[in-house]
């Protein structure tokens, strides 16, 4: 195991497949995110290996939420409604399931793709109207940002880690590729 400012890289285990894997863990995940990125250029020029890459490669967009809590607290508005109402806009929610002959169904309940192209201007209904308040919208409280974040970042002990894989090409042996890999 190697240490390197709070972060860690597993050693190297073979797996079924002749695959190379190694397990970069740390407290950031976007600074873990670099060094995966760096780590899987160096091990792409090493000869004995092929198809370098890691786990956060695979990237989705993301709506991030910049809430203004003054505002929300002045219209009443509870911080994790605000979130939670974004992911259910988003993303859908789970709404049941029904089973029809052999077949089981999960539903999902979404927007439709007309409203859900509302979601960057913040047309998500938090609050309804009262007599002594209008309604409010996420757009009251928040602006939105779209990021792009990784697909998956496992934890481990509550520890982002991201994994890194590479094959073996013909002809090396995973111990001639892990004295290769201390050395990179």
């Amino acid at each position: 195991v190697v240490f390197m400012k709070s972060r860690e890289i597993s050693a190297p285990v073979e797996l079924p497949g002749r695959e190379i894997v190694l397990r970069l863990q740390g407290p950031d995940s976007t600074e873990l995110t670099v060094l995966a990125d760096d780590i899987v250029q160096r091990l792409g020029k090493l000869p004995g290996l092929r198809q370098a890459s890691h786990s956060a490669q695979i990237t989705r967009d993301e709506w991030l939420p910049l809430l203004d809590e003054a505002r929300a607290r002045e219209l009443g508005v509870d911080l994790g409604l605000a979130g939670k109402a974004l992911a259910i806009a988003a993303t859908g929610i789970p709404a049941g399931s029904f089973r029809d002959a052999d077949r089981h169904y999960n539903v999902l309940m979404r927007l439709p793709p007309e409203d859900a192209r509302g979601i960057a201007a913040g047309n998500i209904l938090l609050l309804g109207e009262l007599e002594h308040r209008p309604a409010v919208y996420l757009r009251d409280v928040a602006t939105l940002q779209r990021v792009v974040v990784p697909a998956r970042i496992r934890r481990h002990n509550g520890i982002p880690e991201i994994e890194i894989t590479a094959l073996l090409a013909e002809g090396y042996s995973s111990e001639q590729m892990r004295t290769e890999t201390d050395r990179l």
